[in-house]
């Protein structure tokens, strides 16, 4: 039951006492009166809370506001709000404490009921205020200020700080009104007002509304069922006998209705199971499908790439868009390149040198040259034009129209201002390099010009011509200063000396001619063609003269004595043109056969052909920095010929890039650890390092007196460390090339390396041991003796705590860095196979060997357990190493090729192709997406081991699309797909 004042039991003994003696009495009546009812439960409240909480001061005035409380709940009641009222509320002997607490969790809103009294003695009112706001700061609470009690300063002073009435809109009521113990109408209306929402009664008579539409549904149907019931019943009565009559048959139909129950169940647990297989076998046959889908783009893949392989020699521009298809038709859904596509387009790329394709003439072209800054390029053709393009884009910059006349030839004046043109009109042109003005015209031949070039001091004009002579030009003036007779037929070429001093000339009587410039005096006649001397060329030194023949043959001419040094045979027709390299190492050919060749000059080897055109290639020229050749042909049929120009790089088997300067094998190559980088040991006694972008040498680093056999980055790529025979190893300033630091006491350093903190390196020797220094002092501080033999090898485990070592016999061990202990001795490799090489996976947990009997292993790290055997290379595996993702391995052998093996399970994924020779060493970029490799022949290649780099590249190399003819044949299809 509620005290006093509606507040908890125990309230305290001083207040009670103040209440008076007839208060207390009436209170003690009344709650003795009360005992004895049952509580109000009300059921809307037990399940959505109260709307109101009458929160007041038992007892009549002036303190009390029982009867008011009491009348002011009952009508809020009647406008179906839910109120507590403790008196209706609290069963007897029921604790208040809880009563009380849950009622205000659960009330929306706290109504006070403020007098005099209450605010001077608030005793519960206020615990209930302070609790009611501790639990919900944000539901309102309404004073209701009976008599003005809110007005009075004093007591709103002791008030304010547990009923914070000021910033709240309160109610008032009259002290007339609370002693009647009825509350006035308007305060009632507004009261009603203040629970937002809602009210609890409402939602309880929703809730008694929908039990009871439920019921009424359920009796309704009840009542349907009962009626149907009832007629089924009076049915059943009415068929009672033909039901008796009919039991037998029923009972006998019963029976077999169960045991058509009983096959129905049956069915349906093999229909079930049924469901089940087919939705398997659908699964498996999506999964069949899906398998044979990517059976069938393998197959095809493979197919494109045999006919990519088949193409190389016949026209590498088409294997390389085969390749492209090959490889794409995987890597379109997502899938790895089956790698006879990814390995025939490497090929491909590295058989296609073609960088430009100039296309612009309408007929045939006769010939391509250079300017002298090799920026441009001009092309001379039968429809009576010269062009004149930019050699880097290909973008046409010039036409020079000659009036109804074919272009034979053409040459650049040595600064680059001027061209000249050789003409069927019996003329030769000067023109304006930059505008296409005609500046001279040089008229004295009585035949078709056929040749015209420039002397190196750019002052004459040498022309040659069907007439039979040759004439030397002042350019200034046109003024002829010498014609040049001898031959008995037909000229067809004409070239100054280097310097200046001599003329050579080529005609259809079967010899080349030498003669002075100055007075025209014939000094040399060169036999030994049998056919037409098309062509003739001076070597840059002056001291050998190169001729074309249409016999087949380029031959190669000692000056002085006239004597024959070389005949290069390889041509199936008619030598067009012959170009030497402007380090005079190389012949370029020009030939009808639809090939250009390129030869080393001075031992008659063939060292490349260049296969694109689809006609006679009729003409042949070197670009100043010998790194590209410019050739001149048709193509099409007649009468939709064209003429076609190619600008090829030169430099044999390039995929992303060749690095040439070395005069030796080269030994060892390294990333920078950024991969900007690349360093490279010879044993030309030098370390290059070279930008990998754009493949300029950086920096050439000497000192050494021997093979340097080994180079690595420092960690952080600020120094290089060096390994050589000379029994030193070498520390060098990676921006500078400045030595830091020389390394004495090996009989030949073998190898070199550095610890993963870059504070110490690592070197083997002949001298059948491997020394740790301090990288910063050269101090040696630990020396690693193997197994006693020769050590040749050594590589620091990635965590810096292990040392493998390897040397002259076929086993590797791993030592301790710390104190030189052996830990594992890797045996496995045959009896004839030495181990050549040793890499750490990334992760230090397993080891990659190298060796001489042809194959590569891979070995458990902890307990040298031999996980894998890589077979496939045909001579002894000189490298290997580890792509950084520790995913895959490349290999090097003396067998001329790069292997790269898929490191979980050994499978063979790529051979690459690109040197001629040994291949000594492989690195893979930091990123993995490149691979350097280094050999026996010199160079250095890098190749693009990221898929879609590969595209990429392949697609910069491409100058044209299958033509229909190749579609049906490769496509089954008029049109071919678009190049991915």
């Amino acid at each position: 039951m509620k005290p006093s004042d509606g507040c908890l039991v125990g309230k305290d003994e001083a207040e009670m006492a103040a209440v008076p003696a007839v208060e207390t009495a009436e209170v003690k009546q009344n709650v003795g009166a009360k005992q004895h009812k049952e509580p109000k439960r009300n059921n809307a409240a037990r399940l959505f809370g109260y709307d109101i909480f009458l929160s007041f001061a038992l007892g009549p005035p002036p303190r009390g506001t029982h009867s008011y409380a009491s009348d002011l709940a009952r009508r809020l009641r009647e406008r179906d709000l839910t109120v507590f009222f403790s008196e209706d509320e609290a069963a007897p002997g029921e604790q208040l404490d809880s009563t009380l607490l849950r009622a205000l969790d659960r009330s929306r809103t706290l109504v006070v009921i403020a007098n005099r009294g209450t605010l001077k003695q608030p005793g519960w009112i206020r615990k209930e205020v302070e609790e009611f706001s501790t639990r919900h700061p944000d539901r309102p609470i309404i004073p209701i200020s009976v008599g003005g009690a809110l007005q009075d300063a004093a007591l709103a002073e002791s008030t304010r700080p547990w009923l914070a009435f000021d910033d709240k809109i309160w109610l008032d009521e009259t002290d007339d009104a609370v002693a009647k113990g009825i509350a006035t109408s308007d305060l009632v209306e507004r009261l009603a007002l203040a629970p937002a929402g809602r009210n609890s009664n409402v939602k309880w008579r929703w809730v008694v509304r929908s039990v009871i539409a439920v019921l009424v549904v359920l009796t309704v149907a009840a009542i349907g069922f009962g009626l149907f019931a009832r007629k089924q019943s009076r049915i059943a009565v009415a068929n009672a006998d033909e039901a008796g009559r009919q039991r037998v048959i029923a009972e006998t139909n019963a029976n077999k209705a169960i045991e058509q129950q009983r096959i129905a169940e049956r069915n349906a647990a093999e229909a079930k199971k049924q469901q089940e297989i087919a939705e398997s076998n659908a699964t498996e046959a999506k999964k069949q499908r899906d398998t044979a889908e990517k059976n069938a783009r393998e197959s095809r893949a493979r197919e494109l790439a045999t006919y990519a392989n088949a193409s190389l020699n016949e026209d590498p521009e088409r294997s390389v868009i085969l390749g492209v298809h090959s490889v794409n038709e995987m890597v379109r859904f997502g899938e790895p390149p089956v790698p006879a596509a990814e390995e025939a387009l490497h090929r491909a790329i590295l058989s296609w040198q073609v960088r430009l394709t100039l296309r612009g003439h309408t007929v045939n072209m006769t010939s391509v040259a250079w300017s002298y800054d090799g920026k441009r390029l001009a092309t001379g053709s039968w429809d009576n034009t010269a062009k004149v393009w930019d050699a880097a884009s290909g973008k046409e910059l010039l036409t020079l129209k000659s009036p109804s006349t074919w272009v034979f030839g053409l040459s650049w004046s040595p600064d680059g201002k001027r061209l000249a043109t050789a003409s069927s009109d019996k003329t030769a042109r000067v023109w304006d390099a930059a505008s296409g003005k005609e500046l001279l015209t040089l008229r004295g031949h009585n035949d078709s010009v056929s040749s015209v070039v420039w002397s190196s001091d750019g002052k004459r004009v040498a022309t040659a011509s069907y007439d039979k002579t040759a004439k030397v030009w002042e350019v200034a003036s046109g003024k002829e200063l010498l014609t040049l007779r001898g031959h008995y037929g037909v000229l067809y070429s004409v070239a100054w000396s280097p310097d200046g001093k001599r003329l050579a000339t080529a005609s259809d009587d079967e010899t080349a001619k030498a003669w002075d410039a100055s007075s025209g005096k014939e000094l040399l006649t060169l036999r030994g063609h049998k056919g037409i001397v098309s062509s003739v060329a001076w070597s840059p030194d002056g001291k050998r003269l190169a001729t074309g023949s249409i016999d087949g043959t380029a031959k190669v001419w000692d000056v002085a004595s006239g004597k024959e040094l070389l005949t290069l045979r390889g041509h199936d027709g008619v030598v067009h043109g012959v170009a030497w390299s402007p380090d005079g190492k190389r012949l370029a050919t020009a030939s009808g056969d639809k090939t250009a060749r390129v030869w080393d000059a001075g031992s008659g080897r063939e060292l490349l052909t260049l296969r694109a055109h689809n006609d006679s290639v009729e003409s042949v020229a070197w670009s100043p920095d010998g790194m590209r050749l410019a050739t001149a042909s048709s193509q099409g049929e007649f009468p939709e010929i064209t003429g076609v120009a190619r600008v090829w790089d030169v430099a044999s088997g390039k995929e992303l890039l060749t690095l040439r300067g070395h005069n030796g094998y080269v030994l060892s190559v390294a990333w920078s650890p950024d991969g900007k980088r690349l360093a490279t040991a010879s044993d030309d006694e030098t370390v290059k390092v070279w930008d990998v972008e754009s493949g300029q040498e950086l920096l050439t680093l000497r000192g050494h007196k021997s093979f340097v056999n080994s180079v690595a980055w420092s960690p952080d790529g600020k120094q290089l460390a060096t390994a050589s025979r000379d029994a030193t190893a070498r520390v060098w300033d990676a921006a500078t090339g400045e030595k830091v630091l020389i390394l004495y006491g090996h009989y030949g350093a073998k190898s070199v390396a550095w610890s993963p903190d870059g504070k110490r390196l690592v070197t083997p020797s002949y001298d059948n041991a491997a020394r740790v220094w301090d990288a910063v002092t050269g101090r040696e501080v630990l020396t690693v003796t193997g197994d006693g033999g020769v050590v040749l090898g050594v590589r620091w485990s990635p965590d810096g705590k292990r040392l493998a070592t390897w040397g002259e016999d076929i086993t590797a061990n791993v030592s301790d860095a710390a104190s030189g202990k052996e830990l594992l001795t890797l045996s496995g490799h045959k009896s004839f196979g030495r181990v050549n090489s040793v890499a750490w996976s990334p992760d230090a947990k397993r080891l990659a060997t190298a060796s001489s009997d042809m194959t590569a292993k891979v070995w458990n790290g902890a307990s040298g357990k031999e996980l894998l055997t890589l077979r496939g290379h045909t001579e002894d595996v000189t490298s290997v190493t580890w792509r950084p993702d520790g995913k895959r391995l490349a290999t090097g052998s003396r067998d001329g090729t790069a292997k790269v093996w898929d490191a979980t399970n050994g499978k063979e994924l790529l051979t690459l192709l690109g040197h001629h020779g040994s291949v000594w060493s492989v690195a893979w970029s930091p990123d993995g997406k490149r691979l350097a490799t280094a050999g026996a022949d010199g160079i250095v290649q890098v190749y693009a081991m990221d898929i879609h780099d590969l595209l990429k590249l392949a697609r910069s190399r491409v100058t044209r699309d299958l033509t229909p003819e190749e579609c049906k044949r490769y496509f089954q299809s008029e049109k071919c797909p678009a190049l991915p």
